[in-house]
């Protein structure tokens, strides 16, 4: 068994080498402070390899609201506060350090004929913020948001799609006139009003700040105007297809040539009615067993035509066509 008198010396002992060890820690931190004090190039090199170790390497993903501005502003109280030993273009370095390859890429095309090294911080950060924005507009991201459905996904994926939509909407920068015509517009869903929210859409993209009865005024303008479009179109038409029917060639019609041709064709009628005639007698007087042993397939059917025939003394002079016929063995 261990007296107090034993306990007390092991105590001191183990306190005695922790002060020793906790001396040599202070020291070793001195002397790495005094080093760094003497030369700036290692301090600089110490707080760039620092933050670097922190910072997150920056990936372009637009559809999941991963885009420069928003890296920037989480991370740039650390960048401003642990690097203010250090001047610009090592703050730009570090900047551009952290892009990964397809943005680093990018960003050197984008600059180009400088080189990274050459911009600054500030002209880094503005140039990066131009190049990797989101691929939609705020409004249009407020739209998405407000149409979120669950198609599918888990409940948990579901609850981070409505969290990372609504930080990329910015939803707490909205106003109220904002959230009405945003409103109004997602009320626009048929296919029929498709140019109308184009429109609205258009409209609070250049102006923000309009109000609902703003948009509501502009919106029907465009209607009034589309509707005074369309029935001059339909105007337009009409006239053309009167002037194509009253633009038709007719014929001019010429009197004599009509008699003339009229008194033709009664002259060829009267010759064809009169061999009818002739024909229809000379069957009469065969005997009537032949008659039933006509085929009738072969029969044809005769009609009575009565044609006036002009008196007209005026008539051009017309070439009229004779048949002989014979009627009992007598020729006519």
């Amino acid at each position: 068994m261990i007296d107090s008198e034993d306990l007390r010396a092991v105590l001191e002992a183990q306190e005695e080498r922790q002060r020793q060890m906790l001396k040599a820690v202070l020291e070793t931190a001195n002397q790495q402070q005094q080093a760094l004090l003497a030369s700036p190039a290692s301090a600089a090199e110490f707080i760039t390899n620092s933050l670097s170790t922190t910072l997150p390497e920056f990936i372009y993903d637009p559809d999941n609201g991963c885009t420069f501005d928003v890296w920037i502003n989480r991370y740039e109280d650390v960048i401003v506060q642990d690097s203010s030993s250090l001047d610009e273009a090592a703050k730009a370095r570090l900047i551009v350090s952290k892009l990964d390859t397809a943005a680093y890429a990018r960003f050197t095309n984008r600059i180009l004929p400088k080189r990274a090294s050459e911009l600054c911080f500030d002209d880094t950060v503005k140039t990066l913020k131009e190049l990797f924005v989101h691929n939609m507009s705020v409004f249009a991201r407020r739209y998405t948001y407000l149409r979120t459905q669950r198609n599918g996904e888990s409940l948990s994926d579901y609850t981070g799609m409505v969290n990372r939509r609504h930080e990329m909407a910015e939803f707490n920068a909205i106003t109220p006139k904002q959230m009405k015509c945003l409103v109004w517009i997602c009320g626009l869903h048929t296919p029929d009003d498709a140019d109308i929210r184009t429109r609205a859409v258009r409209k609070m993209e250049d102006n923000p700040q309009t109000t609902l009865r703003e948009l509501s005024l502009e919106i029907q303008q465009f209607l009034n105007i589309r509707r005074d479009a369309k029935l001059l179109g339909t105007r337009s038409q009409c006239s053309c297809h009167q002037e194509e029917l009253y633009s038709c060639p007719h014929p001019a019609f010429d009197v004599e040539d009509h008699i003339g041709r009229e008194t033709a064709t009664s002259s060829i009628r009267r010759a064809t009615i009169a061999n009818s005639s002739v024909t229809r007698r000379a069957g009469h007087c065969k005997n009537s067993t032949n008659k039933k042993k006509r085929n009738r397939k072969n029969s044809r059917a005769t009609s009575n035509v009565v044609v006036i025939g002009s008196t007209g003394t005026d008539v051009a002079p017309v070439n009229r066509i004779f048949r002989k016929v014979k009627v009992n063995d007598a020729t006519i």
